[in-house]
């Protein structure tokens, strides 16, 4: 299990915190916790939900 770290001072990009939390509510019904996991995301990767939206159209463009 990877340990979550709380960071009350991260600033993220609204546009990834978005595009996290259309993505994460696959996962989960509740947009808190999408929230929570995309933030999670975003403090490895500022640009996480960016670099997997281009990974996933080289998958489906069989460039991957």
């Amino acid at each position: 299990m990877i340990a979550m770290v709380k960071c009350a001072s991260c600033e993220y990009d609204p546009t990834q915190v978005k595009m996290g939390i259309k993505e994460e509510m696959e996962h989960t019904d509740d947009p808190k916790e999408a929230e929570k996991i995309a933030k999670d995301h975003l403090r490895e990767d500022p640009k996480y939900y960016t670099h997997l939206l281009k990974m996933m159209e080289l998958v489906k463009s069989g460039k991957w």
